[in-house]
């Protein structure tokens, strides 16, 4: 009994560490039996914490040193060991979340360390030093907490991925450094019977400790805005390529339609064998299906367009248009291509889940309205629909490899000066874009 009571506060010490490394690596993809290796990790870590070599404070300032030195690297390679073992990740992204999850149970340390500082001025019990721990739990706990409720919604919400390279590791590392340092400098003092220079170290540190944690959110929200633009860059490459071979593809298939029809016509006015004519009706309903092209007056539209109706009319989805295609005059047809395709795209597959045939409609409409082109999609939609920073998340279960539809059309309004909005309601989602007709005078004076 008394050997498990003297584990039980390194256990405590390898939990506090444990948790925030695993709140930094919560999106990686877990291997296999992640219970048992994760269990292996905290029962090493509990046992190296419970070795006298790391819980006896030495008198001197270089022992103190030399024990904080050892007590970093054999904690943080220990959290960069389990992250590595317990997840499908490279050693770079393993160091990014130990040296980040440390930095975060340094902090909540912190936080207990100057709680106890104020407690104690205040002359409460609970400041007592044998408390530390506890104080220590308390705070980090409560941290996390915080933390969860904020940073980890926002990288969630986002679709961020925790994947850290030497241009990530180095500003935490560097950060955990100083952070460290506050920390044996306000131990040291403290033991100069220095209170007062004591806490105000400790609120430098906390505070501190708070902005390296903000400044590692932004710079992993900056790289997923560095991969999302390349992965837009591509997309959109894509989508020129694939314009022009839809229009190559619906120019050769309207030819071989206009040329069977004319066959059909021969056959049915009795100069050719005699084929049954209802067998002919048949034929020459199913061929007018793609001998019907849609004319708006802009080819990049009537390309997307006939395209998407072809799929509807395979689907069984009523398709309604009203369209002005010289509104978009001043877009490039690739853009028009990737605008419309996303939309209808988006469209298409939330009417294919419906059960109902008579809910399985698309109404576009374009139209120019006050200098503006305005852009109107809707269509009916099964269940919720959940919003983030104003765009339609992804149903899918991976957030990381999809959505980039609506986001690239937003990037394609925003560059000809225009806005889109996404809503639902009533079981009906509806897009709607404005898109000025007249080019910005700084549009104007390039062109």
């Amino acid at each position: 009994m008394s050997v498990l009571v003297g584990m039980a506060r390194p256990l405590v010490g390898a939990l506090l560490y444990a948790a925030p490394v695993g709140m930094v690596a919560a999106t990686l993809l877990h291997r296999s039996c992640w219970g048992l290796r994760l269990g292996a990790c905290v029962g090493l870590l509990t046992l190296v914490l419970a070795s006298p070599a790391l819980s006896t404070v030495p008198e001197s300032a270089s022992g103190v040193l030399t024990l904080a030195a050892g007590y970093f690297v054999v904690v943080v390679g220990l959290c960069l060991c389990g992250v590595w073992l317990c997840n499908q990740t490279d050693l770079w992204t393993a160091a990014f979340c130990a040296v980040v999850g440390y930095a975060v149970q340094n902090l909540g340390s912190g936080l207990g360390d100057l709680v106890g500082m104020l407690l104690r001025r205040a002359d409460v019990g609970l400041g007592a030093p044998e408390l530390n721990l506890e104080r220590a739990t308390v705070c980090t706990c409560a941290l996390l907490a915080v933390l969860r409720a904020t940073l980890v919604r926002q990288v969630r919400q986002r679709g961020l991925r925790v994947e850290a390279g030497a241009r990530e590791f180095a500003p935490a590392f560097v950060a955990l450094l100083v952070n460290t340092a506050f920390d044996l400098s306000v131990r040291y003092v403290g033991t100069l019977n220095d209170p007062s220079l004591a806490l105000l170290q400790r609120v430098v540190q906390v505070g501190f400790s708070l902005y390296v944690l903000i400044a590692e959110y932004e710079m992993l929200y900056n790289q997923h805005l560095r991969t999302e633009t390349a992965s837009l860059q591509r997309l959109m490459a894509e989508r020129e390529r694939q314009y022009a071979l839809s229009r190559q593809t619906i120019d050769d298939i309207n030819i071989k339609c206009h040329d069977i029809r004319h066959q059909i016509r021969h056959l049915a006015d009795g100069s050719g064998p005699r084929v049954d004519q209802a067998v002919l009706d048949d034929i020459a309903g199913e061929v007018s299906v793609y001998d019907s092209a849609v004319c708006t007056g802009n080819e990049a539209l009537d390309t997307i367009l006939t395209e998407k109706s072809l799929i509807c009319a395979r689907e069984g989805v009523a398709l309604s248009c009203i369209a002005d295609g010289t509104a978009l005059g001043r877009m490039a047809a690739s853009d028009i291509y990737a605008l419309f395709g996303n939309a209808m795209d988006n469209a298409i597959e939330a009417v294919q889940q419906l059960d109902d045939p008579r809910r399985r409609t698309i109404s576009l409409q374009v139209r120019r309205q006050a200098g503006m082109v305005l852009v109107h999609v809707e269509n009916c939609c099964e269940g919720h629909v959940a919003f983030a920073d104003g765009l339609p998340q992804t149903s899918k279960a991976d957030k990381t490899a999809h959505g980039f539809g609506v986001r690239s059309m937003r990037e394609i309004c925003e560059r000809y000066g225009g806005t889109v909005r996404f809503g639902c309601e009533g079981g009906v989602f509806h897009v709607n874009m404005l898109i000025p007709t007249a080019l910005e005078p700084a549009e104007e004076a390039l062109k």
